[in-house]
């Protein structure tokens, strides 16, 4: 008898619990650790110690950089080290929101199933499978573990419990800017938590710490970086219109568990679906504000969201979902918990909910890890066949007429074409001189790779038009500032000037996206290569003699 009550007690345990998501996250993402260097990795990687002195760059994250640091210590370029190190970062921040859940809701099923659907949540991909895409994790484990001490202190009154808050408050924001927040969220959960009479008094005793440091840190800021730091480069765009509409889109990330793509291509290409969807989703939140404003639980998992999306509403991206989707997936475990509890028919239909959702959930993240996948495999191909042409001849300064920057939308090339090539030559050519490296276009890749997806038709020595053969992909511009904020629109006749070379738009898709271009070379030094079946060509003819 005591064997079976000690066998309930541990089936019933946390421990239990932990152990379970720890090995559910080791199974689902271990195809994970080999997904080889994309976008910009080697170039956060070679440049980390530089990072952590610079104080004038408009984003100061020297803690997740750090990390960054200690891995190329211990890994030196396997990549398979850093995306161990990313495993072990989300598996934490998922031990993280059990806890977290556990001390909101006192309820150890409502804080699994809020773990769990935290753990698969597909919106986390980029966060995850992209090297330098930790800042997000590493901001949020501290984020999650302040808010957990600051419970503490609030149930206890304990001072210790009050400085550790303070402390991972402050490490979260060395992680990233976005965890400025915090002190709206513990006010929000102090309001929530207190009668009427003393709220105010309240919150100012239990949160004034936070708001002196966040004053302080952002004086540091202006004092080190200027307008910069509150603004980036990206972050300009505060017209309500565009405001509003990235929250829309913010909700449907976190509410639409995949088929994020092709979503957002249908809704580009038809515009009058998107008002609609968005008059719907306003709607939906007006009737349901008053059942969420009476219940102080639910009232917290929403102010969660909308409070830590506050500070990158001006740019709507997935991996800014790390943090929000925390209170997310505490709300809907919630919920699942209340259909649970009604009675034994409403209990089989919350059990089917949270199967479907999980499995579904797993799905989409499974999809989402094949595409990293992918991307990492073509740009080891191009980057291997780069290297290998520059070995053999020798090249000094090498342009490629155009790159795959994207495969559906997760990182290949992007940013980190120059890094890349100049390592493989080091690592596996022996090749030390560094090389110039530059791409002419940039393409996002919506179709099955192929080598040759532009077709050129030349015009003269030094000018051509390049039409996409690769079904749904187009041409991206990541450089051009005003396009990524969405304050420029790209239109036919648009140009776009670069130090080596001029572009100008030719023609769009229906979703806006550009899909023939004409290019004309400004600098008779770089030396032009396109790909054509696996096999680099010069473009010799298109050279200014």
């Amino acid at each position: 008898m005591s064997l079976r009550i000690n066998s309930l007690k541990i089936l019933n345990s946390d421990f239990l619990k932990l152990v379970t998501l720890i090995l559910l996250s080791a199974f689902v993402f271990f195809r994970s650790l080999s997904i080889f260097f994309v976008g910009d990795n080697l170039d956060h990687i070679d440049f980390a110690w530089q990072s952590l002195t610079d104080l004038s760059f408009h984003y100061f994250r020297p803690l997740s950089v750090f990390t960054l640091v200690i891995d190329k210590f211990f890994w030196g370029y396997n990549f398979t080290g850093y995306h161990l190190t990313n495993l072990i970062l989300h598996t934490t921040n998922t031990l993280l929101v059990y806890v977290l859940a556990k001390h909101c809701f006192s309820a150890r099923a409502i804080a699994f199933v809020s773990a769990l659907l935290f753990l698969l949540h597909p919106i986390h991909s980029s966060s995850i499978y992209w090297i330098s895409g930790r800042a997000d994790m590493i901001c949020t484990g501290f984020y999650l573990a302040g808010l957990i001490f600051f419970i503490s202190y609030k149930n206890s009154e304990s001072k210790r419990a009050m400085l550790y808050s303070l402390a991972c408050y402050l490490l979260a924001l060395l992680s990233k800017e976005m965890a400025i927040s915090f002190p709206l969220v513990l006010s929000a959960y102090v309001i929530l938590n207190t009668d009427k009479a003393k709220r105010i008094r309240n919150v100012v005793k239990a949160t004034w710490p936070f708001w002196v440091a966040s004053g302080v840190f952002v004086g540091f800021r202006l004092a080190t970086a200027g307008m910069s730091s509150l603004t980036g480069t990206v972050h300009t765009n505060l017209e309500v219109a565009h405001l509003l509409k990235n929250f829309s889109v913010f909700l449907g990330f976190l509410m639409i568990p995949g088929g994020h793509i092709e979503i957002g291509n249908f809704l580009k290409s038809n515009p009058q679906v998107f008002v609609v969807f968005s008059f719907l989703v306003l709607a939906l939140l007006l009737l349901l504000a008053k059942p969420i404003a009476r219940n102080r639980k639910l009232m917290f998992c929403s102010l969660f969201i909308l409070l830590t999306l506050l500070p990158v509403m001006r740019l709507a991206m997935r991996w800014y979902l790390y943090l929000p989707s925390v209170g997310f997936c505490m709300g809907a475990a919630y919920l699942i918990w209340k259909l649970h509890s009604l009675n034994s028919h409403w209990k089989k239909v919350a059990y089917f909910a949270l199967v479907i959702i999980a499995l579904t959930y797993s799905a989409f993240l499974i999809l989402e890890q094949n595409r990293w996948l992918k991307s990492g495999q073509i740009s080891r191909q191009v980057s291997y066949q780069i290297a290998e042409k520059i070995a053999q001849e020798n090249i000094d300064k090498f342009m490629l007429l155009s790159v795959p920057a994207e495969y559906k939308e997760t990182p290949v090339l992007i940013h980190g074409l120059e890094p890349i090539v100049n390592f493989r030559l080091r690592s596996e050519f022996d090749y030390n001189k560094l090389v110039e490296i530059k791409s002419l276009t940039q393409v996002s890749i919506h179709g099955e790779y192929e080598p040759a997806f532009v077709r050129n038709s030349v015009i003269d020595s030094i000018s051509s038009n390049l039409s996409l053969s690769s079904a749904n992909s187009f041409f991206i511009f990541p450089e051009q500032q005003d396009i990524i904020s969405q304050k420029a629109v790209i239109k036919v006749g648009t140009k776009i000037s670069y130090v080596t070379h001029e572009l100008t738009v030719l023609e769009l898709n229906d979703a806006g996206q550009a899909i023939k271009l004409s290019y004309f070379i400004k600098d008779s030094t770089w030396q032009v290569f396109e790909m054509e079946s696996n096999e680099l060509k010069s473009l010799e003819p298109l050279k200014i003699e």
